[in-house]
């Protein structure tokens, strides 16, 4: 087995700082133990490769945009449940959201604004 830097929640052992390390299975180690590449559970062929950075569709932005992208759009309080944020901060990702060019349409939707991403066309 072998202690390295990794990005994978699960496989989190240890932090040091900003680094998070796993303890991994090494190709020698699952031989010792008589299991071939591949082969049970615990095997590191589909682990990811250290210091690899998240997926962009799992930040809390691209879930807003995701959000906003609906035809109905997305009320402030749905975009909070979906990204656990407080209403200011969930405020300020939509002004962050204006400054980087997006055009935000309010309306209202049962007595509540609707913020919903225009697409020009």
């Amino acid at each position: 087995m072998e202690d390295r830097e990794t990005d994978d929640a699960v496989s989190v052992a240890r932090e040091e700082s900003d680094l998070r390390y796993g303890v991994f299975n090494t190709p020698a180690g699952l031989e010792a133990i008589g299991l071939g590449e591949g082969e049970g559970a615990g095997s590191d062929v589909e682990q990811p490769t250290p210091a690899q950075p998240a997926s962009k569709c799992q930040t809390k932005s691209a879930i807003v945009i995701a959000l906003l992208q609906r035809e109905e759009g997305a009320m402030l309080a749905e975009l909070i449940a979906a990204t656990g944020r407080l209403p200011h901060t969930t405020r300020a990702t939509l002004t962050g959201l204006r400054k980087k060019s997006h055009a935000i349409e309010p309306s209202r939707r049962d007595d509540a604004t609707c913020y919903r991403i225009v697409v020009a066309g």
